[in-house]
């Protein structure tokens, strides 16, 4: 007797087959015992067997889909999924995808393995951290996601000026992407467009401090009349003898500012400043200005020791800083 092929996916109806069960020679209105439905006409002889003529209605019995599905040679015969149960035909189509018996069942235990390990089913609120450290190694190797972030190999871009490459920014961001399991392809994307924006409001922020400056300069030129050069000259002696950073572009490219260090300069002597080589006075400073000069002129060898506690000539500094002061205070007259 042939068995069903696959006995556990499609098991046999309860009336198929031998052992007391009911089979196309055995259908109603044959052998002893039979019914069955229908009128006619007709003699014969005998117990359970004759012969006959006439007409009549009954059931049509067609052959179950898997008599004929799989050819010896493992084809599949498609036209047999016309014939499957109810509780079947809405996966005719995904069946007639596959051509022979070891298509179909790779595709089976490939369904059950990915359902088996749960690779595509979200994480319970509550999983434990080795059933996350097992889901992300799957999805992972689903999605090509790299061990370790290094492994997406993001490297600044051989034309790109070190100066818009933010490696601690880009690090951060690629640490993210790499902890969401982002595929390699998609970091590349992501990380070309946040560059593309990055250089636009670069250059809009250039735009607008060139504007800024040509603005200020303009500003200066129409404040100081002639000899400008001088005048911006005598304003970067007085921020220096302040304390102010000339480089510091909130100074240096501040229009009003330059004019007010300009006219504060004025009204005091010349040697009162600090000179444009970073020497206080300009033939010669006093000592009371060499210790101011060490205190609040940047451009000082001493100045950072000065301030700076850690520093190895922090005591050194502030010695000749007292020095310079006793000096001066010795070399003033005596009051009366």
């Amino acid at each position: 007797m042939k068995r069903n092929f696959f006995p556990l996916l499609f098991p046999e109806p309860a009336n198929a087959g031998g052992g007391g069960g009911g089979t196309l020679l055995d259908a109603p209105g044959a052998g002893a015992g039979g019914t069955g439905t229908g009128t006619g006409t007709g003699t014969g002889t005998g117990t359970g067997t004759g012969t006959g003529t006439g007409t009549g209605t009954g059931q049509v019995i067609s052959k179950p889909f898997r008599e004929g599905w799989i050819a010896p040679d493992g084809k599949i015969d498609k036209t047999a999924y016309d014939r499957l149960p109810d509780t079947l035909k809405q996966f005719k189509d995904t069946f007639a995808k596959y051509d022979t018996d070891e298509q179909l069942l790779s595709a089976f235990a490939h369904s059950v393995s990915l359902n088996g390990k749960k690779g595509l089913m979200p994480l319970p609120a509550n999983a434990s951290d080795a059933d996350k450290a097992a889901f992300n190694g799957r999805l992972r190797e689903l999605l090509g996601v790299p061990e370790k972030a290094e492994g997406y190999g993001v490297a600044k871009p051989k034309d790109l000026p070190d100066d818009q490459w933010n490696a601690p920014y880009v690090d951060a961001m690629v640490g993210i992407m790499h902890k969401y399991n982002v595929p390699p392809e998609a970091v590349k994307e992501l990380l070309a467009e946040d560059l593309k924006q990055s250089q636009g409001l670069r250059g809009n922020a250039d735009a607008a401090v060139l504007k800024s400056v040509t603005e200020s300069k303009a500003e200066v030129a129409k404040a100081f009349g002639q000899d400008v050069d001088g005048k911006i000259a005598l304003a970067r002696r007085m921020a220096a003898t302040l304390g102010l950073d000339s480089k510091d572009p909130m100074v240096g490219n501040n229009a009003k500012l330059i004019i007010a260090l300009h006219k504060a300069a004025t009204l005091i002597s010349e040697d009162k400043l600090v000179s444009s080589d970073g020497s206080s006075g300009a033939g010669g400073a006093n000592d009371r200005e060499k210790a101011r000069d060490i205190v609040f002129n940047k451009s000082n060898p001493l100045h950072e020791a000065y301030h700076n506690t850690a520093h190895g000539n922090h005591a050194s500094a502030v010695a000749q800083v007292e020095a310079f002061n006793e000096a001066w205070a010795k070399s003033q007259p005596a009051k009366r």
